[in-house]
């Protein structure tokens, strides 16, 4: 996993907390919208009666916000009603499980539609739901002597157009991907697709870890045998037998300080697996190793593999070690592995304050003691392996902030607030005064940084539009994104969604310039198959517009198919 990706994942164990419906329904919303949506929904050409439809913000999704979900119910006719919703964007959901939508996806009990976006005080009318039956994969998974493995996890991929893959690994999906009594499993629900499925990686036997293995009988990813599910299809057969049980072995070694050879106590030691290039550090690995008193440390039940031996930065600054290691390169293959030694070395640290861009707003001005920082190392561009660095700190009611036992080289910064939804922006990074590029700054083994701003907003605006095309149409199989970037170089790219009224919202956006571009959304398509003079008029075109406080207006971007670009 890069040092990138484990900043993103701290995050979302953080802030994330989506589709808790139970806690949306007793979350009062302090404003009454004044938009109204009704529809029909029908299983097979014929009313559903009594089935509760929600609209569900999609602010909500992305962050955990605890805004109310509002919902209601269709009567013998199969019609619903949703009044008192507010502008934005929101997703039509159904509690009916095994069903999806038409034009939508599936989270086991849920059927998720296209997300739409309403203004305030809008009508509609026709937002109509039609129901199908989702698709199944159904199999046997058995061990190498062909005999049922009971509890086992599946794994389930989907695999988009343009071949990247996605894994489907929801709690709502927990029990349909555990096999039963028998070493069945069965998924329903499903959208039409492609789909590749494995298990094992997570069984331990006497002699050691069952291998992960792919549909039907390799454990090769590459190979994994792709399963074809037609819309409402039942895919019968898509057994998995289970690779021979892999031989681990144990990992052995000491951390000592790197400036006298002393032992370090309590040290907690991670093994990574080594990417192919060699620069990175995987995903998966092992980690419950802890150095004792004399610094020595074993780590367990390790499969043959190239490994990166490296001691784990507490995400909770008070109870981390003030010092960072150099990661080591270990390789087990048909034994135990003895004399890995990790050398701590003492880390840096930066201190500074946190700054609101907007403090006549005495509403956002009081916040600035709820904000926290996430400070994580960054890959280097020279490809340099580096051990993952990710550590928090709240920043104090007067703005202060201080860090230890950050890494030499360079370390990302980011900011939100635990307690509101809506979070904080970093808008840019100051040092001494000067204002630095980017989201990161540069540090080197042991440096004292202090006199760092970090200058932040409150991100609670948002902006709506639509893309005018004209000089022709866009296929509609074809779905854009919509980025807002802040020409003031501050860090990021707010993403919106085009729907296929060509509208869009772009959400968390805090005052200032930005440039809207737009980009193809290559997951619905293979974008080798798209024309390349529309595709580049998607990607040359731009649009520059003010964000503001103040009575925010639509924007209108053209988007000129006609002579390869956009006016």
């Amino acid at each position: 996993m890069s040092n990138h990706r484990f900043a993103i994942l701290a995050l979302t164990l953080i802030c994330s907390l989506p589709f808790k419906f139970t806690k949306e329904a007793r979350a009062m919303g302090a404003m009454q919208g004044t938009a109204n949506v009704s529809g029909r929904v029908t299983i097979k050409g014929e009313p559903a009666k009594g089935v509760k439809v929600f609209l569900q913000p999609q602010r909500t999704m992305e962050s955990g916000a605890n805004e109310k979900t509002l919902s209601a119910k269709t009567n013998e006719n199969g019609y619903f009603r949703i009044t008192g919703l507010l502008a934005g964007r929101y997703v039509p959901i159904s509690l009916t499980p095994g069903y999806i939508m038409s034009k939508g996806w599936t989270d086991y009990t849920m059927a998720r539609g296209a997300a739409f976006d309403i203004t305030e005080g809008e009508v509609i009318e026709n937002l109509d739901i039609e129901l199908v039956p989702g698709g199944v994969i159904t199999g046997h998974v058995t061990d190498s002597n062909g005999r049922p493995l009971v509890e086992e996890q599946v794994q389930l991929w989907y695999i988009y157009k343009n071949g990247t893959l996605q894994e489907w690994s929801t709690r709502l999906l927990e029990k349909m991907l555990t096999t039963d009594d028998r070493g069945v499993y069965r998924i329903f629900g499903l959208p039409e697709g492609r789909y590749i499925l494995s298990a094992g990686g997570h069984s331990k036997g006497e002699d050691g870890y069952a291998q992960r293995t792919y549909h039907p009988d390799v454990t090769d990813k590459s190979r994994a045998k792709v399963v074809e599910v037609g819309a409402g299809q039942e895919v019968t057969g898509i057994d998995i037998n289970v690779a021979e049980v892999e031989k681990t072995y144990s990992v052995f070694g000491r951390v000592v300080n790197a400036d006298d050879g002393k032992p370090v106590d309590g040290a907690k030691v991670e093994l990574g697996l080594l990417s192919p290039d060699g620069n990175d550090i995987g995903r998966e690995g092992f980690s419950n190793g802890r150095s004792d008193s004399k610094g020595a440390f074993q780590i367990s039940n390790a499969p043959p593999g190239k490994y990166v031996a490296y001691t784990k930065v507490d995400l909770e600054p008070d109870n981390a070690l003030n010092q960072y290691c150099e990661p080591v390169i270990c390789e087990v293959t048909n034994s135990d592995v003895h004399g890995v030694e990790i050398k701590l070395r003492k880390g840096g640290s930066i201190e500074g304050v946190v700054a609101i861009e907007d403090p006549n707003d005495p509403v956002i001005s009081v916040k600035t003691g709820k904000i926290t920082c996430i400070f994580y190392s960054v890959e280097d561009s020279s490809g340099e392996l580096r051990s993952p660095y990710v550590k928090r700190v709240e920043v104090a009611l007067n703005g202060s902030f201080k860090i230890e036992g950050t890494p030499k080289g360079r370390v990302g910064v980011h900011t939100f607030n635990p307690v509101d939804s809506v979070g904080s922006s970093l808008i840019r990074i100051e040092r001494d005064g000067a204002p630095l590029p980017g989201d990161s700054i540069e540090i080197g083994a042991g440096e004292h940084i202090s006199n760092l701003r970090l200058v932040t907003a409150t991100p609670n605006l948002s902006l709506s539009g639509a893309i005018k095309v004209v000089g022709g149409s866009l296929p509609p199989d074809l779905a854009l994104y919509i980025y807002a970037s802040r020409l003031d170089g501050a860090r990021g790219a707010r993403p919106g969604e085009v729907n296929a009224r060509n509208h869009f919202v772009i959400q968390y956006l805090s005052p200032g310039e930005y440039e809207l571009r737009l980009k193809i959304a290559d997951r619905t398509v293979e974008t080798k198959n798209v024309d390349p003079q529309l595709s580049r008029a998607i990607s040359q075109a731009r649009q520059k517009v003010i964000v503001s406080r103040n009575n925010q207006q639509p924007v209108i971007m053209t988007l000129d198919l006609s002579q390869g670009g956009a006016k």
